[in-house]
């Protein structure tokens, strides 16, 4: 964390000490961002009302090497907190889910089959661009699909599935919170994936500073 002292026009010597707040940079990919980003704020708030959160993109493989050049102070991440000078938390497990246009839907269809899913055209969301877990579990059953355009950004889904037949397999946390916000339809994913554990990371150290030990109580809090 860092003190982050808010501009005026006036010059410095008048500034006060309720002109200073603490910030502090909080690294996640956006669909952790999208689910849980506006119950952080407000349990920051309640905790730390001078606190500015900033949220930095970030991913389980690069997550690590972030930390360590401080560049954020604490991660939320699927993974990636091996470094040994890193500590981390599980704050929990997740899964997957899918989203659709429901206007590509029968008439009461709230799920879809495996063939159906299949021919269908796929939004794929990665950090890479190209392979996804989804491949993975269909290459096990001998199977594959179309991936008609890559996004690294969750946000993007609803202006890319909208007015198609594609579906998009993201996790379960983000479906969720986009479809109940995009008008998107929500559908259990029908493909049996791996489930993948959600950490908690910070660099270790013997002082740890109290208003980050209470930024990690509110995410702790947020995610339970």
């Amino acid at each position: 964390f860092y003190i982050c002292i808010v501009r005026f026009h006036s010059i410095s010597s008048n500034l006060k000490v309720q002109d200073l707040c603490r910030c502090g940079t909080l690294g996640m990919s956006d669909d952790f961002e999208i689910a849980f980003g506006r119950r952080l704020i407000e349990e920051v708030a309640r905790i730390a009302p001078k606190l500015r959160l900033i949220f930095r993109q970030t991913h389980s493989q690069i997550v690590g090497d972030a930390l360590m050049e401080r560049s954020i102070d604490l991660a939320v991440a699927a993974g990636g907190f091996a470094e040994r000078l890193l500590s981390r938390q599980v704050l929990g497990e997740g899964g997957y889910a899918c989203l659709v246009d429901p206007r590509s839907l029968a008439p009461g269809q709230n799920s879809i089959e495996l063939a159906q899913f299949v021919a269908r055209d796929q939004i794929l969301v990665s950090s890479g661009g190209f392979i996804g877990i989804t491949d993975e579990g269909l290459a096990a059953l001998g199977l594959s699909r179309r991936v008609c355009a890559s996004t690294t950004h969750f946000a993007a889904l609803p202006h890319l599935l909208k007015g198609s037949q594609a579906v998009a397999t993201i996790p379960a946390h983000a479906a969720q919170s986009i479809a109940a916000l995009c008008d998107l339809a929500l559908l259990p994913c029908p493909l049996a994936l791996p489930r993948y554990p959600i950490e908690l990371g910070w660099r270790t150290s013997t002082q740890l500073d109290p208003v980050l030990a209470k930024v990690r109580e509110a995410i702790v809090a947020s995610f339970a």
